[in-house]
């Protein structure tokens, strides 16, 4: 059977949206003569060289530039969408007579599509102000009206099952097995605990100064109980010099999600991290979150990942006695 179909991605802006993608493409290979990712060039330029080479090895080609319809050849395309399907797609789709679009995939970008709507909106308004906020909330009704309209040709590539909040297992696999393509190998580590930082003080919810008093607080419980904190730092952050503070720093582009995969952590700690949740669903692996305010204000569903996935830190203490 001739195979008809090409798939494309909209854009992506993350590492983790990027390997979402790729599992999903490695996982339906058979189902496309060709995949084309429309790549922001900043990502590009700063993602770990690994993951744009195994994108060559997938034979999937990198687009630097804005996505747009118009300039792709007469072919049946399904396209992968982050999170939800895009508004700005559609005008140029209309536009173009050369191309059909078969099935909408839409993939997950972490917590924040298991997050409530009020908490994306305070989140917009926080980091856009009120221009972020009127976006969110135009794109936010474009996207209900598109999602009923194309309902049948939608196929969610998502982590988790939101009815029983089990891993899904196509994704699971997946998604680990494009982990082992990259071939990395074991970087060291041993009786180590990760902390995965978030850009807390660049969005204004912290202080540098309780900030780094929080880590340190932590990496001291954590020496108490034997290990070694390593701090895993966020893609987003730029404001805090962890050098200073002489807090030991994991250098590594990837996502924190491969190291779980190569070295033998025993657990891993953050605030509300989509690692938090993703880590031990892959790996079995044990994780702590020590603040839990952000979670709670975050929605139902959200509570109910973290109950099922993590324990609060003072846990990890009691353990350990």
């Amino acid at each position: 059977m001739k195979i008809s179909k090409c798939l494309i991605s909209y854009k992506v802006f993350s590492p983790l949206q990027l390997l979402n993608f790729l599992s999903f493409y490695n996982k339906n290979e058979k189902l496309y003569f060709k995949a084309i990712i429309f790549m922001d060039e900043s990502l590009f330029n700063s993602i770990d060289k690994s993951y744009i080479e195994l994108c060559y090895q997938l034979k999937v080609e990198i687009q630097l530039k804005k996505f747009n319809a118009l300039i792709l050849k007469k072919n049946v395309y399904d396209i992968v969408f982050v999170s939800r399907i895009n508004a700005y797609f559609w005008p140029q789709y209309y536009k173009s007579k050369s191309i059909c679009f078969d099935k909408i995939i839409i993939i997950d970008d972490g917590i924040s599509n298991y997050c409530n709507n009020l908490h994306v909106i305070k989140a917009s308004l926080r980091e856009g102000g009120l221009g972020g906020l009127i976006r969110f909330l135009i794109t936010l009704n474009l996207n209900k009206i598109l999602y009923s309209f194309n309902k049948n040709k939608i196929i969610e590539y998502s982590i988790f099952n939101k009815k029983n909040l089990q891993v899904n297992e196509d994704y699971k696999n997946s998604f680990i097995s494009i982990l082992k393509l990259i071939n990395r190998k074991d970087r060291g580590f041993e009786n180590g605990v990760v902390f995965c930082s978030q850009p807390l003080v660049e969005l204004g919810i912290t202080t540098e100064k309780k900030y780094i008093e929080e880590i340190i607080s932590i990496r001291s419980k954590i020496e108490e109980m034997g290990y070694k904190l390593y701090v895993k730092k966020h893609p987003r952050e730029n404001l805090v010099d962890y050098g200073k503070y002489s807090i030991s720093m994991i250098d590594f582009d990837g996502i924190v999600e491969e190291l779980f995969l190569n070295d033998s952590f025993y657990a891993v700690i953050s605030n509300c991290s989509t690692s938090s949740i993703l880590i031990p669903a892959l790996f079995n692996t044990k994780s702590y979150v020590y603040d839990t305010k952000i979670i709670k204000n975050s929605g139902f569903l959200i509570n109910q990942l973290f109950n099922k996935y993590c324990n609060d830190l003072d846990q990890f203490m009691l353990e350990r006695e």
